[in-house]
């Protein structure tokens, strides 16, 4: 069956979807995503192992834990913003995210209200991140801490200050600035408040002074690009925006679980405010059910609303870089073929100036399991479609799209969101997916917000644990003759009577993560936070060999087994920890 079109109304089958390869061509070469490519850019270094406890670890474990002894920074200095001007865009904005830079510190120092050097290397430092255009997300943690900073009052009065011996402004400060706008505007068009009195002054200044210089004329272009775009945003983010803050009160229009995950053309189009209630952070839930309603919607709507937006953005005219969406004009259908690998793939070929201008090795365009949406009439229909998975739709008598059966001289717009809809996919079938009948996990913390600390309901008042591994010296594997040394008492240990436990220099622990682990193995949810290098990793993998050690207690014989679900950020980070914990258990053939 050949994918066909969504149109107002239409909605998807519900019986199943089928694994199809998506694939692009720049110039005489295909370019597949047959993968995930987080795969293709995993570590190949050696992995660092660790053996032995960390120093200087603090952790913050309850409410009664005295403060956490934060490493002191040193003081903000201009050398630290001199230093990077040499960099690229990609390494400053790299150095500016990092804590360490303490970016806020310098936006608000009252040297950057007073002095032109700060006032002239963060701008231009600003500037040149704009340039990381693959890093919106990045780029967007840095321009949302501009506004109400000493940083931009000290531009404010830069800007009226005339050279004395030129007799001219500062024509490259104001360059650099309105284009560090010009972004900021497309990036946070509603936190853009704090610049207009800039925007004003600029544009006093320029029309009380006339100057002739190609300096001034720069500037000139690039300000009244500034003031269009401030339009722009006011037309669009005002008149024709859709509201999404309003708490809606009483029952949903419809049930979450019959709501599909990729939204249809109506949906998208659609002027009515999307139906979403706030998260319940004060109070209790009623049930299950509105929980799993309340975040299904609103982790839908995350990756809606900018979709949304890009596609009004683009039907509106407006003449700004689109920061929600990737177009892509001139698009070919070449038809379908049947392939062993992957079964029907369609191929669809880029503009060739357009492809011939990306980096296709370190791009994010058009990555594994993203979100495309393709139109040839202005979106009077289209047909959604991720990469190397084509959704099958209803059919539909209508204004539907069938791709085998577009001429390869037809053009089609193809639009790709930036937010990335393969992270959102699974999350969001799963909630769907949870069952009403079954008891909801956590319920007590996560329905009615309890802050009671209770015991796993696998440990009770009888429940004793082998602290052996934790006993034996951290540098070495654990084997038979080094748990013949430990003492008797110590394999025996009441897990809940904390006065039987050995002390932390026995488990070589510091004080915080002795304590931290007493919190995460008697207690149903424990949350354990501190800076980089504190031992977070290496405490981690101490409370997973106690589980593991100890599988006896929480995996009873005869039930089914229940595993140990280990989530880190990458596949590095996970593996370095699942090989500690391989060689420290000696692990080769599984566990019983």
């Amino acid at each position: 069956m050949n994918p066909s079109g969504l149109i107002p109304n239409a909605s998807y089958a519900n019986d199943g979807r089928r694994q199809q390869t998506f694939t692009t061509r720049s110039n005489s070469n295909f370019i597949r995503h047959y993968g995930n490519r987080d795969s293709r850019e995993r570590s190949s270094s050696h992995h660092r192992h660790f053996h032995g406890k960390r120093n200087s670890t603090t952790f913050d474990t309850t409410s009664e834990s005295p403060p956490i002894k934060r490493p002191r920074l040193p003081p903000v200095s201009y050398p630290t913003l001199t230093k990077l001007l040499d960099k690229s865009p990609e390494k400053i904005l790299t150095e500016m995210l990092d804590p360490n830079f303490q970016l806020n510190k310098f936006l608000n120092d009252k040297r950057m209200q007073e002095r032109y050097d700060w006032i002239s290397s963060m701008t231009t430092l600003l500037e040149k991140i704009t340039h990381c255009i693959e890093s919106r997300e990045r780029i967007t943690m840095i321009l949302e801490q501009l506004p109400d900073t000493a940083y931009l009052e000290g531009v404010y009065n830069e800007i009226r200050k005339i050279d004395p011996n030129t007799n001219q402004f500062n024509f490259k400060l104001i360059e650099l600035f309105l284009k560090i706008s010009n972004t900021f505007l497309a990036m946070i068009p509603h936190s853009a408040d704090g610049f207009t009195k800039i925007f004003d002054r600029i544009e006093l200044q320029f029309t009380k002074n006339k100057f002739e210089s190609r300096e001034f004329e720069d500037a000139k272009e690039i300000l009244d690009q500034v003031l269009e775009r401030v339009k722009d945003t006011e037309k669009l983010y005002t008149t024709n925006k859709i509201t999404t803050t309003q708490n809606y009160i009483g029952q949903p229009p419809n049930h979450y679980r019959e709501l599909h995950i990729v939204p249809d053309l109506t949906e998208l189009l659609s002027e009515q405010r999307p139906y979403l209630r706030k998260n319940i952070v004060d109070g209790i839930y009623e049930n299950a059910e509105q929980y799993l309603d309340i975040h299904f919607r609103l982790l839908r709507e995350d990756f809606i609303g900018p979709l949304r937006d890009g596609i009004r953005q683009h039907l509106s005219k407006v003449k700004s870089k689109n920061y929600n969406v990737r177009i892509y004009e001139n698009v070919q259908s070449l038809g379908s073929r049947l392939t062993p690998q992957n079964g029907l793939v369609y191929d669809l070929r880029l503009d060739a100036k357009l492809a011939s201008r990306i980096r296709w090795a370190n791009s994010q365009r058009l990555i594994y399991g993203n979100l495309l949406l393709l139109t040839f009439d202005n979106f009077q229909s289209c047909v959604f479609a991720t990469i190397k998975a084509l959704e099958d739709f209803d059919h539909s008598e209508r204004n539907q799209i069938n791709l085998d059966k577009i001429d390869a001289s037809c053009r089609l717009t193809m639009i790709e969101t930036m937010t990335y809809f393969e992270a959102y996919r699974p999350v969001l079938n799963a909630l769907q997916m949870i069952p009403s009948s079954e008891r909801f996990p956590l319920a007590s913390f996560l329905l009615k917000l309890s802050n009671v600390m209770t015991p796993p309901d696998y440990i009770k008042p009888t429940t004793t644990y082998d602290f052996t591994p934790l006993l034996i010296d951290p540098n070495y594997r654990i084997n038979y003759k080094q748990s013949h040394q430990v003492e008797k008492k110590y394999k025996t240990v009441p897990v809940l009577e904390k006065d039987q436990w050995p002390t932390c220099e026995q488990l070589h622990l510091n004080p915080k993560q002795y304590e931290a682990l007493i919190l995460a193995l008697t207690n149903k949810v424990a949350l354990i936070q501190g800076p980089p290098g504190t031992g977070k990793t290496y405490l981690g993998v101490r409370i997973t060999e106690m589980l593991l050690h100890n599988r006896s207690v929480w995996r009873r014989s005869g039930e089914q087994p229940t595993p140990i679900l280990m989530i880190c950020h990458t596949n590095h980070a996970l593996d370095q920890f699942l090989e500690l914990i391989v060689n420290r258990l000696n692990i080769q053939n599984g566990l019983n």
